[in-house]
């Protein structure tokens, strides 16, 4: 059975390649949607669906009773290789616009001020039990929430970057590259000149597997910030780039969510006037407030994540993260994030 994904997979390559040649051959042929299409069906090929799974209409409000399952490594790097060639073709790179570009991003608690509202909607697992659990009541993410079908809206504030100020030690935000994707670099070195010490600056890569059976994944921006003062879109899936930025696919319900933590004391911590959510690294000392429990994916689980740090001379992927889980993070074939409040 490998062997026949295989010689699908190389003639798929071969196809692809000989478009690339011609742009015009590529858009006559086959555009964005159908583009989707095949590398879903393919994907969920890959995963051990029947043809009857893939046409059959989505039952969200029975709970799945299948087991939890997880992908061999063989298929899971099949599945990396292949969301990142479809994606190499239609990749567009936003210029940067302005002095000032999003950096990262930090739970919505009640509101975002000036700065851009990011919403993002990930299509989990039918019938599941996401959830998104409160030690204090008074805390609520109100831009974080599960829906009646179980999947979960994520609300964040998507904050400009600063050469003197970041998020306090041992918490995490949602990372972005900026308006151009280079700059990544330039971000390293700007957080790292205002962390005080020999600190290191860590990403975890969380490659979310999200429902295979017509994902529904989606994302909003709301911009509340004057115009010309950032461009970004993470609909841009840049692979290349290390750490790669969060990412959102609208359409093979895959999505990598990538966060930065400090491992430093900042000169100066972000206060931008109004309550914050970000995720704890130790609860025994960040003591949080809100536990998000999500059930990505059931079956032919590949969910994933990866750990990038900045060592003051650039970025670099640890070969030697094996783990499931980063501090208190859980990262096997569901995820558990915890948040903390600051108001």
């Amino acid at each position: 059975m490998k062997k026949q994904l295989l010689f699908v997979v190389s003639l798929i390559t071969i196809f692809m390649a000989s478009c690339s040649q011609n742009d015009d051959i590529l858009n006559e042929v086959i555009d964005n949607d159908a583009l989707a299409k095949i590398e879903m069906s393919y994907e969920q090929q890959l995963k051990g669906y029947t043809p009857e799974e893939v046409a059959a209409p989505k039952d969200e409000s029975t709970p799945s009773t299948e087991p939890e399952t997880v992908a061999d490594a063989e298929l899971m790097n099949l599945i990396q290789e292949s969301v990142e060639s479809s994606y190499s073709k239609t990749r567009v790179t936003t210029p940067r616009v302005g002095g000032a570009y999003p950096f990262y991003g930090v739970f919505k608690h009640t509101t975002c001020g000036i700065y851009p509202e990011l919403k993002i909607y990930m299509d989990c697992e039918d019938g599941g039990w996401t959830n998104v659990n409160e030690q204090l009541k008074d805390s609520r993410l109100q831009g974080t929430w599960v829906d009646g079908n179980r999947n979960i809206i994520m609300s964040f504030c998507v904050v400009m970057n600063d050469r003197t100020e970041f998020i306090p030690y041992g918490f995490g935000a949602l990372y972005f590259s900026g308006g151009n994707a280079h700059h990544i670099t330039q971000n390293g070195k700007y957080i790292s000149s205002a962390i005080s010490g020999n600190s290191v600056l860590e990403f975890i890569e969380r490659f979310h597997d999200n429902e295979d059976s017509n994902p529904q994944n989606k994302f909003e921006i709301i911009d509340n910030a004057p115009i010309g003062q950032h461009s970004w879109d993470i609909n841009d899936y840049q692979p290349d780039y290390t750490p790669t930025p969060t990412h959102v696919s609208t359409s093979n319900g895959n999505s990598l969510l990538t966060w930065v933590f400090n491992k430093g004391v900042p000169i100066k911590q972000f206060n931008p006037g109004f309550s914050y959510g970000l995720l704890c690294y130790n609860n025994k000392i960040n003591n949080p407030e809100i536990h998000i429990s999500i059930d990505d994916e059931n079956k032919k689980n590949t969910n994933a994540a990866k750990l990038v740090q900045w060592h003051n001379t650039g970025y670099r992927r640890n070969p030697d993260y094996t783990e499931q889980k980063y501090g208190d993070l859980i990262f096997g074939g569901n995820t558990d994030y915890f948040v903390k409040v600051f108001k």
